[in-house]
């Protein structure tokens, strides 16, 4: 439990919590996202791949790195040329980070919608 911030429906409901906790996995997305958005991709940069500092030549996720860079900045063809999983895992990271944050937005409507109409 890092925060605890208290909300109140109304006064007759108990307080529901928000726990920053429950957008870890959102929060961490988002930092890989934005790591990858501002990511080198000229070549002479370290690579972070296991299997290159091991000693192989290559491995099935090389260029997933530079193909998820390229379509964060809408270069589509380019990223299609570096990794061809590259557009889909962005757009599933996308919608891992989307998805809570509009679910708790709808949530926060209903209920205060609810609370106009009483």
């Amino acid at each position: 439990m890092l925060f605890y911030i208290p909300t109140f429906a109304n006064h007759n409901t108990m307080p529901t919590r928000f726990y920053l906790t429950n957008y870890t996995e959102q929060i961490l997305w988002a930092v890989a996202l934005l790591f990858l958005f501002f990511m080198d991709t000229s070549g002479q940069a370290a690579s972070f791949c296991v299997f290159k500092l091991i000693g192989f030549t290559s491995c099935p996720g090389c260029g997933i790195g530079h193909s998820i860079h390229h379509a964060l900045h809408f270069h589509f063809v380019q990223s299609f040329r570096e990794h061809v999983l590259g557009i889909p895992a962005t757009i599933i990271i996308l919608y891992t980070i989307i998805k809570p944050l509009l679910s708790r937005i709808q949530q926060t409507k209903l209920l205060w919608t609810r609370n106009k109409c009483l």
